[in-house]
């Protein structure tokens, strides 16, 4: 029994949630910062998660696409990171901490930053509802994958184009 999984209903992704990533489309990424939450409790095990993502856009528009609390969706939310720093560090006493690292210059975003989004591909269920469990940034020449995993997001690029 220990090897079984829980399964969950699917989770699905809001009207306003749609609207926010579909106005993505045809914009251009500025920079591109990911936040890691950070575990050290075991000094001998450091475990990292990716939280969130956060996209600046060359109007000077964000979003962030963040992994749900139980890592089992993603959702589209306002983060505001030096609050959250300031609430961990207060409740797990700097054991658990976050990290912002910019990726802008990592070479699958510095590749796709030079192109606006062609347009943002989500799985649907037949009834127009749109799964909240990966996102497709379609640029084109390139596409970006964001998913959701155990661990956090996952981001990874798409090699194969779907007809």
């Amino acid at each position: 029994m220990e090897n079984e999984k829980y399964i969950s209903e699917p989770k699905f992704f809001s009207q306003s949630d749609l609207a926010l990533l579909y106005d993505l489309e045809n914009q251009q990424i500025k920079s591109v910062h990911y936040c890691y939450w950070v575990n050290t409790a075991k000094k001998d095990e450091t475990i990292e998660l990716l939280d969130f993502i956060q996209f600046q856009l060359l109007d000077d528009t964000q979003l962030t696409i963040a992994a749900a609390k139980l890592c089992d969706s993603i959702e589209i939310r306002n983060v505001n990171i030096p609050e959250q720093e300031k609430e961990l560090t207060e409740k797990f006493k700097g054991v658990i901490t976050l990290k912002k690292i910019d990726v802008t210059g990592d070479p699958l975003w510095s590749r796709v930053s030079e192109y606006p989004l062609s347009q943002v591909l989500l799985d649907n269920n037949g009834e127009y509802k749109f799964f909240s469990d990966k996102i497709t940034l379609d640029f084109n020449l390139v596409s970006v994958a964001i998913s959701i995993t155990e661990m956090g997001l996952q981001v990874e690029e798409v090699t194969e184009k779907k007809d």
